[in-house]
């Protein structure tokens, strides 16, 4: 029988001295991929090497940058599919920027009906 696992990051620098990198896409998709790395490596027997990435809100940033950088900087990473929800479009340096989609279309009406 197969078992999922899930690992979950915290953000970078929170609680720590200086600013906190909120909304550093590049810091969160670094973070994301080394704590899948890690898992992978620490317990390859009891966790599947497929990975699917999701985040929300400032997540979304981490969710979305980590699928961003994946090739260059964790190909070892088996990345299947990233889900980014609540996308946080405020970001200084964008990996992602949000296009209007007119209210006819599949796309539009299949968001609506997720709740996106």
């Amino acid at each position: 029988m197969a078992r999922e696992r899930i690992v979950a990051t915290d953000y970078q620098g929170l609680g720590g001295p200086g600013p906190d990198p909120y909304l550093v896409w590049q810091a969160g998709g670094r973070s994301v991929l080394d704590a899948v790395r890690a898992a992978l490596s620490g317990h390859p027997d009891r966790i599947a090497s497929k990975v699917f990435i999701t985040g929300q809100s400032q997540g979304s940033g981490a969710a979305i940058g980590a699928t961003m950088i994946s090739e260059s900087y964790a190909a070892n990473v088996p990345l299947l599919a990233t889900v980014a929800t609540g996308l946080v479009s405020t970001f200084a340096d964008a990996p992602y920027r949000p296009h209007t989609t007119a209210i006819a279309s599949p796309i539009y009406t299949t968001l609506m009906m997720l709740g996106g």
